[in-house]
């Protein structure tokens, strides 16, 4: 039930979005990191949720060096989890992460393309990789209808 609730702050509309709280995001990512090495599977859920809610609702302004670390950081931790495939519900949650963040991970159109092309043209029969990749088309068909449907 909490892990619900907290997936369902992370999609709703919470009105505007504020500047993230960099502090904040810091020790979720450590806590985040520090799940995945002491392999607490209810933890690393509950953050990755806190992870979206918080990239969600909030913008991501003037990113200094030391935040782009922490981005990466985050980036690199939650790659781990989808390669490593841990189980169903981690690997999920890890993609929902992932492609929550696209944008914060690959800021410009150029990075973003590379990433997606070679994610996919690469040959990985991995679980996570190729939940990614199915996540990533249903998102982006999405958008397409939607935007198909406004245009109506």
């Amino acid at each position: 039930p909490g892990l619900v609730a907290l997936h369902h702050m992370a999609n709703s509309a919470m009105g505007g979005k504020t500047t993230a709280d960099m502090i904040h995001f810091e020790m979720l990512i450590s806590l985040l990191e520090n799940s995945v090495l002491k392999n607490d599977e209810k933890s690393i859920l509950c953050l990755m949720v806190q992870a979206q809610y918080v990239i969600n609702s909030s913008q991501f302004d003037k990113i200094s060096e030391n935040e782009k670390k922490l981005i990466s950081r985050l980036k690199s931790t939650l790659w781990q989890l989808i390669k490593n495939n841990i189980n169903e519900k981690i690997s999920f949650e890890a993609c929902e992460t992932f492609i929550k963040a696209l944008l914060l991970f690959f800021p410009s159109f150029a990075s973003r393309t590379d990433f997606l092309m070679s994610l996919f043209n690469e040959e990985s029969e991995e679980p996570g990789v190729l939940q990614l990749r199915e996540m990533l088309l249903c998102n982006f068909s999405s958008l397409l209808n939607d935007s198909k449907n406004e245009d109506l």
